[in-house]
């Protein structure tokens, strides 16, 4: 084999195998942009799948932070527990409220809420966390909903001062 036939061969070989070991820095090979879903109204403070999410959790949510944006934090936990297994958990219930009133003092009133991740499991459970916006900082709220026949029913509520880890997840927020 001469000089000549070799070098195009190595060349083209070389080319080859840098396509198959980078394939995804190639001009081909990046996707499309998604698209984005526009969000829900702002004023109801619902975004990132909340059109997934039945609206007699999404009212009762709404009616918690509506009151707890009154500082009415006894009768916030009151009212979504109405119904549930969790309120019999006292001692749990009372440490909550406890929590959820000092964080408020320290951190200032809640002015607002939003919707940032739904995580749906099965036909039967949601898993939502929530952000309330008060004046200084924050509070991420973790709250799942269950179905076992007729009704939605809250199993867990909890609420958090961190917020760091609330991205590493992201990009499962809305259920298909």
């Amino acid at each position: 084999m001469s000089k000549n036939t070799l070098f195009p061969r190595t060349i083209l070989a070389l080319l080859f195998a840098g396509v198959m070991i980078f394939p995804t820095t190639g001009l081909y090979s990046q996707s499309p942009p998604v698209a984005q879903k526009p969000f829900a109204s702002p004023k109801a403070g619902l975004q990132n799948g909340a059109d997934v999410v039945p609206p007699e959790i999404l009212k009762s949510v709404d009616h918690f932070f509506t009151t707890l944006k009154q500082d009415k934090v006894t009768q916030a936990f009151d009212d979504i527990l109405t119904n549930t297994k969790v309120k019999d958990r006292t001692s749990e219930v009372n440490d909550m409220k406890a929590k959820t009133t000092t964080l408020l003092l320290e951190f200032g009133k809640v002015q607002d809420y939003e919707l940032v991740n739904v995580k749906k499991i099965g036909s039967r459970i949601f898993v939502l966390t929530f952000l309330s916006y008060s004046e200084a900082y924050p509070l991420r709220w973790n709250m799942t909903f269950y179905k076992p026949s007729e009704t939605w029913r809250l199993i867990d509520i909890r609420g958090e001062v961190s917020v760091r880890d609330i991205g590493v997840n992201f990009g499962e927020s809305t259920p298909q």
